[in-house]
């Protein structure tokens, strides 16, 4: 347990946002207050610990250009039982265009061992989450977002559980920055 809270913790310290994009200026959005459209999506996974397939969704809400609220769900096909997740995450794409990074919070309903009884009653409890995506950046223009990521998650009583998610979102809106005029590009420095 406690080597897994250390690797979370390594992980996210790891993957602390860098401001690249000051650095780059090829990098920098065209308009400062632009930020992408909010999107909805669906995606499909496999937990790799508990050696399950999920189908879900999730809704994109960015609060900056740099900084987004995901909201997602995933349902474990495990057969007969239920096991489902819930997460609300804060993301940043400050690292490279198309990579985005964060952390947040998981509610799961799934089977929890007790360790007295040897039983697996389904619970559900509250944990953290981490993880590292990709996605096109804004700049290419497609009616659909395709992304992939990799995701942790740590639940009181369950292991660190590790899935790598993939999907589609649908961006509400024109998911480009705005263009600056040709004039203004050759006077930019």
């Amino acid at each position: 347990m406690q080597t897994g809270v250390a690797g979370f913790v390594a992980l996210a310290l790891l993957l602390a946002p860098v401001p690249l994009y000051g650095q780059r200026g090829r990098m920098v959005p065209r308009s400062p207050s632009w930020r992408p459209p909010p999107s909805l999506g669906i995606r499909g996974g496999f937990d790799f610990d508990a050696e399950q397939y999920a189908v879900g969704g999730q809704v994109r809400m960015p609060l900056a250009p740099l900084a987004e609220v995901l909201l997602s769900g995933d349902y474990y096909l495990a057969g007969d039982t239920s096991a489902w997740q819930l997460n609300l995450d804060l993301a940043t794409g400050a690292m490279l265009p198309g990579v985005y990074a964060g952390a947040g919070a998981a509610l799961a309903r799934r089977a929890f061992l007790i360790a007295d009884t040897h039983t697996f009653p389904k619970r559900t409890k509250l944990g953290l989450s981490l993880f590292v995506g990709a996605t096109l950046p804004p700049v290419v223009r497609l009616p659909v977002r395709p992304f992939a990521e990799a995701r942790w998650t740590q639940v009181s009583g369950f292991d660190l559980q590790f899935a790598v998610v993939a999907g589609v979102s649908v961006p509400l809106g024109d998911p480009a920055p705005p263009r600056r005029p040709a004039a203004a590009q050759r006077r930019a420095p």
